[in-house]
């Protein structure tokens, strides 16, 4: 597939400077008409872009290369939404909230719900200990272990596809940003294009940020095992898989998986790491910077 060029698609003349081509735009967008393929938010993200010195630089040289990514429509609109830092932007294109980020706050009460939820099985447990055999005893002993380890998501007998190993290759090179710069530039690329700025603003990219490593407070750290976001699904709604991946596919994303970060000794982080598959391509969409500690979530049982 060709690079979409936003100069031939809207007549522009790619020697004029982005002050220029930003002028011309602007004419066209106040005006109300216009009578481009792609319609109103075409030019807005042209505006965007071309009329950006920093982003047109971006858009350019991808343009000019033949071995890089394919600029589709759903690079532009990351492109154009992207905070590089002292640009203006025209008004973007409206295209509603995202059904993932309306529904990705349910992970931060995950713990909490999970743990709503098992109270009544942990103080059955714990009045079956009080009263039971030994071998009674480790039997709900186990039980009650295995239902801690699903609400943290340490085990993964769902686990092991192409869609994962790709989330854990994205989250080990987000993990390995050190320089504004370098994060910028690697989240146009990675990160889903609602969640960009977002990330940039979390992580305070260009007002303080010294690397995710130290941002996240790890030593060395790397991608656990990820897990597919379908079983915290089934395990915390009426789930239909069918439903389930119409609302995912209707934002275009394959698959949703989240992914502990771990220390270089393999002790975790605390921190998980949310990463969409959107066209086979593996993008960073949020992340927590601190769960609940195991301690923490068995002493308030």
């Amino acid at each position: 597939m060709a690079h979409y060029n936003l100069y031939e698609s809207l007549g522009l003349d790619r020697a004029k400077d982005p002050a220029t081509i930003a002028g011309e735009l602007d004419e066209r967008i106040n005006s109300g008409v216009a009578t481009n393929p792609g319609g109103m938010e075409e030019l807005q993200i042209a505006r965007n872009i071309l009329g950006d010195p920093q982003r047109r630089s971006l858009y350019d040289q991808k343009l000019d290369d033949d071995n890089a990514p394919d600029i589709n429509i759903a690079a532009l609109r990351d492109l154009s939404n992207a905070n590089l830092g002292g640009g203006v932007q025209s008004q973007p294109a409206p295209q509603g909230e995202s059904a993932f980020v309306k529904g990705r706050e349910s992970f931060s009460n995950y713990s909490k719900q999970a743990q709503e939820r098992l109270n009544p099985a942990v103080q059955n447990a714990k009045s079956e200990i009080a009263r039971s055999s030994k071998g009674v005893i480790a039997g709900t002993a186990i039980v009650t272990a295995l239902a801690m380890l699903l609400i943290f998501g340490l085990f993964s007998l769902f686990g092991g596809d192409r869609g994962a190993g790709k989330a854990e290759k994205v989250v080990n090179e987000f993990v390995g940003l050190r320089t504004n710069e370098e994060t910028e530039r690697w989240l146009i690329d990675n990160a889903s294009g609602d969640s960009r700025a977002d990330l940039l603003k979390a992580l305070d990219v260009n007002d303080g940020f010294s690397g995710v490593d130290n941002y996240l407070g790890a030593s060395d750290p790397k991608a656990g095992e990820a897990l597919d976001y379908k079983e915290l699904a089934r395990a915390m709604t009426s789930f239909s898989e069918e439903d389930y991946y119409r609302t995912l596919n209707s934002e275009g994303i394959d698959d949703v998986y989240y992914v502990p970060v771990l220390n270089g000794n393999g002790t975790s982080t605390g921190a998980t790491v949310f990463v969409a598959i959107e066209g086979g391509q593996a993008r960073v969409l949020d992340f927590e910077k601190s769960l609940p500690s195991f301690d923490d979530f068995f002493d308030a049982l």
